[in-house]
């Protein structure tokens, strides 16, 4: 009896791991279809999406020193990953972006597209780890203290494929994040430079 009710529970667990990932997908496709097209440029949005994207994807880079026993030095190399990304993309996007001018004088961008495929890519790829081997939207996630972030655990004490897969998938993680941060920055740079005069645009 209690075994039907935790696979029944865990069931469930998996449909709404399963229906998070759609959701985030479906969200991150409107908003790459909406960057092709060019987007108004709204700083106090910009660095709200910018926040819960990072937000969301540090939390479940973190999830790996719990769920997958990743040893939690490898936060180190994680944002080394992302300082030294987030430089690239910054200094990529400065010549892949156009800006432009609407009539009501809002300001409007597109480019860095390839940025933000990379970015929403590894995201769902790591989502989707997290179903298949457990994670914090997977029915497996449980905090044990044996999977505490300052044990000294190594590839011997856990599965193999779900170690190596949240290594690989993290970093992936790290470098689209620190991409988009970059390119994200640019565009207020030149959003500020634009407003305040020092950058001149056409009008659509």
């Amino acid at each position: 009896m209690a075994g039907a009710a935790a696979g029944a529970s865990m069931g469930i667990a998996s449909q709404s791991a399963i229906f998070t990932v759609i959701i985030v997908a479906v969200i991150l496709a409107a908003r790459f279809v909406r960057a092709i097209k060019g987007t108004r440029v709204s700083r106090n949005r910009l660095i709200a999406f910018s926040a819960v994207l990072a937000g969301f994807s540090a939390f479940i880079t973190a999830s790996s020193f719990f769920a997958a026993g990743i040893p939690v030095l490898y936060a180190i190399p994680y944002a080394g990953v992302f300082a030294a990304s987030a430089n690239v993309g910054h200094r990529l996007s400065k010549n892949s972006l156009s800006f432009w001018k609407a009539a009501d004088g809002s300001i409007f961008v597109k480019g860095g597209l390839f940025i933000m495929a990379i970015y929403f890519g590894a995201l769902i790829a790591r989502l989707t780890i997290n179903i298949l081997f457990g994670g914090p939207f997977s029915s497996e996630f449980a905090f044990s203290p044996s999977l505490s972030p300052t044990s000294s655990l190594s590839s011997a004490h856990v599965d193999g494929a779900r170690y190596w897969a949240s290594v690989v998938t993290d970093l992936l993680l790290m470098l689209g994040a620190g991409l988009f941060t970059g390119r994200n920055i640019m565009v207020l740079r030149r959003y500020a430079a634009i407003r305040s005069g020092r950058e001149s645009v056409e009008a659509a």
